[in-house]
């Protein structure tokens, strides 16, 4: 039954004091998590189904009192984890997650700015193309070149390959080949997948002793492939792979790229942030050379996870491959200088992301997130020659970027077995939180250093817990 009383309606819409009691009492929560994140276990997924069984009670008709529903958060969803915003997290890729993104988050969430075209929102629309030229400049890409934030690496990558098939192959593209290493992400091969290509399409190539890609060996396949009439167009290049942290040759491939006029696409989602520091840029010579760069800033840029982002050379060639017009969209916009990011994009209706990733640049400056990576870089060697010191541990790999590759062999059994073990007797200490990987059929385990919040101290932590292991196996 329709009325003209706002207030016969349950209330979606709170007033000014409702909204001031949730914020502050959220706020709480946060500030209460965050002030004591050091003292916190770096897992803490234990009696698991308690925990469950309070989530898994049914939504109410009614729905809860604040007091209510904000206890169930703290108690068990955010402390019922591994503590991946702490300094403790040293798996898989960390991120962290710094607070004034998620202040950015928040306001564009509570105003609810839609940023897929120019007119809508055009100041905010401005705030994220910035951000995008920011990015773009940091990799000395020309003013021709565009990009979009995306929810992370894998739809970064799939639009990257969607762009390079557009640019380079017929519509029907089933004889285009593409060519990554033995270390690439597994988002790459989905992403080709997802783009239509065959398994059989994706050639893999083999990685030399520091796990690069081989140019020898990815030469001699694409001359295999030309022979039997097949179309080489696409290399994926790795700057930071997950294994190992591993930096491909960017300017060789460059060259590859060139001279059989292919795509170089170049997947730095994990390393690609630390071209803001001079080591970095040395070592990704030639990346302002690549068609297309992901980027990860909920990784190298220590932003919440869900901040990602594609970077195109040619910013026309990504709009030619994504761009569908639309009948209920003909009173957009479209002058040129005005970004209407659907266009770029596979995604319509998104959320704002530029501004939690605009905020925290603003506040901080470049010049603070390039000491925290400088920090990061130093950590990782640190921590790799204080492994060298401790008997039974071999390092697999030494960092390029900011992860360190090892492995324990014990004095009698099977290395694979040990190893499983080894990492459960680690993350048992709840002192630290480090993965594994497999490389060439062996367990490995790693170091990932990238949080924000890691220090010496929480690497040292780690060194400590291996330690332990170490003594506990003996």
């Amino acid at each position: 039954m329709l009325t003209n009383e706002p207030n016969s309606l349950h209330k979606l819409e709170p007033c000014a004091e409702e909204m001031q009691l949730l914020i502050q009492q959220a706020a709480n929560l946060v500030i209460n998590y965050l002030s004591n994140i050091t003292n916190e276990p770096a897992s803490n997924i234990s009696n698991l189904d308690s925990h469950l069984t309070e989530i898994r009670k049914p939504i109410s008709e009614q729905g809860l009192n604040l007091d209510k529903v904000l206890p169930l958060i703290d108690k068990h969803v955010i402390r019922c984890a591994v503590n991946t915003a702490g300094g403790t997290y040293q798996a898989y890729i960390p991120g962290g997650g710094i607070f004034a993104s998620a202040v950015g988050e928040f306001i564009a969430a509570a105003t609810n700015r839609y940023v897929g075209v120019w007119s809508i929102a055009p100041a905010a629309v401005e705030v994220e193309t910035s951000v995008i030229r920011w990015l773009c400049s940091s990799v000395d890409y020309p003013e021709s070149a565009r990009g979009i934030l995306t929810s992370g690496g894998s739809l970064a990558n799939f639009s990257a390959i969607v762009t390079a098939r557009r640019a380079l192959l017929p519509e029907n593209f089933f004889s285009g080949i593409i060519y990554a290493s033995d270390q690439v992400h597994a988002s790459v091969q989905k992403a080709a997948m997802l783009a239509g290509f065959p398994s059989a399409n994706i050639r893999v190539i083999e990685t030399d002793k520091q796990f690069r890609i081989n140019p020898s060996l990815l030469l001699t396949a694409i001359e295999k492939d030309k022979q039997a009439n097949l179309t080489p167009f696409l290399i994926v290049g790795s700057v930071g792979t997950t294994n190992t942290g591993a930096v491909d040759p960017v300017s060789t491939l460059v060259d590859i790229a060139k001279e059989n006029n292919m795509w170089l696409h170049i997947d730095a989602a994990y390393g690609g942030f630390f071209v803001l520091t001079e080591r970095g840029r040395k070592l990704f010579k030639g990346i302002d050379k690549a068609d297309s760069i992901t980027l990860d800033p909920h990784k190298g840029l220590f932003l919440p996870y869900g901040t990602g982002c594609l970077l195109v050379r040619n910013g026309e060639l990504l709009k030619q491959a994504h761009q569908v017009g639309a009948s209920y969209l003909q009173d957009l916009d479209l002058t040129e200088d005005r970004m209407n990011f659907n266009d770029y994009s596979p995604e319509l209706t998104r959320s704002f992301r530029g501004l939690r990733v605009w905020l925290p640049l603003k506040l901080y400056g470049v010049a603070s997130f390039r000491q925290y990576l400088d920090e990061k870089l130093d950590l990782a060697l640190w921590a790799c020659e204080e492994l060298k010191k401790i008997p039974g541990i071999e390092i697999i790999a030494e960092p390029q970027l900011s992860v360190v590759a090892f492995r324990y062999k014990p004095k009698t059994g099977k290395l694979t077995t040990a190893n499983k073990k080894f990492l459960e007797l680690i993350i048992a200490t709840q002192k630290t939180f480090i993965s594994s990987t497999t490389i060439n059929g062996e367990v490995i385990l790693r170091i990932a250093i990238l949080c924000f919040r890691t220090h010496l101290a929480e690497v040292q932590a780690t060194i400590d817990a291996i330690k332990s292991a170490i003594e506990i196996d003996a």
